[in-house]
């Protein structure tokens, strides 16, 4: 999770879920809109709970500097 904020531009009560991902070719980066506080609540818990299991399966990990 990269940063959450809310839809000022169409005074929505919507939020904005950004997240950032590496791959092996780069960073890809990846923002989706969500209505209510409950959505965001929800996909932030199921992302979290996703990568902490790919994190637990993983065998090997390989850390690399990004630009710096």
């Amino acid at each position: 999770l990269v940063h959450s904020t809310r839809d000022s531009v169409n005074d929505a009560d919507a939020s904005l879920l950004s997240l950032r991902v590496g791959t092996k070719f780069g960073v890809v980066s990846h923002t989706f809109r969500v209505e209510t506080k409950a959505d965001l609540t929800y996909w932030t818990k199921a992302i979290s709970q996703c990568l902490q299991s790919a994190v637990v399966r993983t065998k090997e990990a390989v850390f690399r500097m990004f630009k710096n």
